[in-house]
């Protein structure tokens, strides 16, 4: 891979999918039908497309009993989304965009950051105008050491067709992408390399942390939990952990975690 990879969504794990699609739309977000995974994963979501093709996923594990449980070489999606929620709501999983899940995934071992085999699976959308049509995804898992309940995976998506709606890329809110995505860590640096892997961005220094740039104007920070709070004005986050996301369009102030499932949203 020779240039940085764009990201694609962030995954918030949430306890009643209802209450948080809820939250959301009470902030002027337009957000997609709920979608049922495949039982094996145990998990539905609802998606906040932006239309720079970003997202968040907000996401419930629903079916807790046909869960899958991880495997010596099988990442269990749904697994994972319930021990995150045992310490509560939040970005449980940072997602790049891919195009090559079992190239990824040799990349990733190599790097010592989990040896897991790609994972692909589908499942039905519903259009704005009610028609159902067939999306599917090819993913490759990283875990890094260190850095508590936080994973990253890369998303190949096979039918981009069928995903994106500009329908529910209008939001009242004016946002229109997601540019940033925060990582609180004690140790900023001991994250470098493992950063770089994961995202092919080379780190650059900032004041309190690193900065990761794609090169298409979005940036990976990690920042150390006293950064984020002078940045944000808000409490300094638990860390190792994903703190939140930069906005593009938002109209209004930050949005705390405690009113957006774990997270704080800042307008960019």
């Amino acid at each position: 891979m020779t240039e940085p990879r764009r990201f694609d969504h962030i995954v918030v794990v949430v306890h009643d999918l209802d209450r948080a699609a809820a939250r959301y739309e009470a902030m002027g977000f337009t957000l997609t039908p709920r979608a049922r995974h495949p039982d094996h994963m145990g998990t539905s979501n609802r998606l906040i497309q932006f239309a720079d093709r970003t997202f968040i996923e907000l996401l419930e594990i629903d079916r807790p009993e046909s869960c899958a449980p991880h495997g010596p070489r099988f990442f269990s999606f749904g697994q994972h989304a319930q021990s995150f929620l045992t310490e509560g709501e939040g970005i449980a999983m940072m997602v790049y965009a891919g195009e090559d899940a079992p190239g990824d995934a040799g990349t990733f071992a190599a790097a010592g950051l989990g040896s897991f085999d790609p994972f692909d699976f589908g499942r039905k959308a519903t259009l704005p105008d009610g028609r159902e049509v067939e999306v599917g995804f090819s993913l490759a898992y990283a875990l890094p050491p260190g850095l508590g309940r936080s994973g990253f995976f890369t998303c190949h998506n096979r039918f981009p067709e069928n995903f994106w709606k500009p329908d529910f890329q209008v939001h009242a809110n004016g946002a229109t992408g997601m540019a940033e995505v925060c990582l609180a860590v004690d140790a900023p640096a001991e994250t470098a390399v493992t950063v770089q892997v994961i995202s092919g961005a080379t780190a650059e220094q900032v004041e309190g942390g690193l900065v990761f740039p794609t090169g298409t104007g979005q940036r990976f920070l990690a920042l150390t939990p006293a950064t984020i709070a002078g940045m944000t004005g808000l409490t300094a986050p638990a860390a190792p952990g994903f703190a939140g996301v930069g906005i593009t369009g938002m109209t209004g102030g930050i949005v705390a975690p405690t009113d957006a499932c774990g997270l704080f949203l800042r307008p960019l």
